[in-house]
């Protein structure tokens, strides 16, 4: 037990010395106070659509950021400076949005008249457009995770060093690859977001892992991109089954 927290403990020093660990808490540190900000304002009804469009164009933002990188990759196939400046864009936003987002669905659970409406707060955050640009997100993520892993080869060396084979390496490609279009379509779109919430939970064990085993540096550094997406993924999910049950109620109304 005193060693499992001995090497918890290291891991959370070695996180905290990296720079990109300093910079990334501070995308969430300013993801939090902007969902912070918003929970404020949300008390007024004139700004539920100011609000919401933010959002919107937050994700949009994170998208087209994600697609410039991969479009990058391909044609430059890691050479062009760029491709780091759009990747480490990407994660910056990507770990920002992402805190504004469990800012505000942790304030829409929880009532306090006083500070915030969570009703509100619900109303934009599951409004349809902003749940369909999350899932637009997600889709463009994991569709260029598995045609990267295909095609590049990309993080096949780190699945050899963990211990892993090549054969399952391709095996996790075509798995987001396969999910990430079934995402695309709606009626398995939950279904998929299950399934790529276990590669994240895998991916996240196998950082620790290595960690403890092998001694590679910085877990949970290497865990945050895991850790992001299934905030972000919960999100979508969440969304999903509650316009599900809205257009069910409203089908047993007529």
């Amino acid at each position: 037990m005193s060693g499992t927290m001995t090497a918890w403990g290291k891991a959370i020093v070695a996180c905290w010395q990296s720079a990109w660990w300093q910079l990334y808490l501070g995308a969430l540190l300013a993801g939090l106070l902007f969902g912070i900000g918003i929970t404020a304002r949300i008390r007024d009804q004139r700004r539920l659509g100011q609000c919401g469009s933010m959002l919107r164009f937050l994700l949009y933002f994170g998208a087209a950021g994600m697609s410039t990188t991969i479009l990058l990759t391909f044609m430059h196939r890691y050479d062009s400076p760029w491709v780091a400046v759009c990747d480490l864009y990407d994660h910056v936003l990507g770990f920002f949005v992402d805190s504004v987002f469990a800012v505000l669905l942790s304030a829409s659970l929880v009532r306090i008249p006083r500070l915030w409406h969570a009703d509100n707060l619900s109303h934009i955050l599951f409004h349809p457009q902003t749940i369909e640009v999350a899932r637009l997100w997600l889709v463009i993520f994991w569709v260029s995770c598995g045609v990267l892993k295909i095609m590049a080869h990309e993080t096949l060396e780190f699945f050899h060093l963990s211990g892993y084979s090549s054969d399952f390496f391709f095996f996790i490609a075509a798995w987001e690859l396969g999910c990430g279009m079934a995402l695309a379509w709606r009626p398995t779109a939950s279904l998929s977001l299950c399934a790529l919430s276990v590669d994240m939970l895998g991916a996240i064990y196998t950082h620790y892992h290595n960690y403890i085993v092998h001694g590679f540096a910085g877990p949970l550094v290497n865990s945050l991109d895991a850790l992001r997406m299934l905030v972000l993924m919960a999100y979508v999910a969440l969304g999903l089954g509650r316009t599900k049950r809205i257009s069910r109620s409203g089908r047993l109304k007529r």
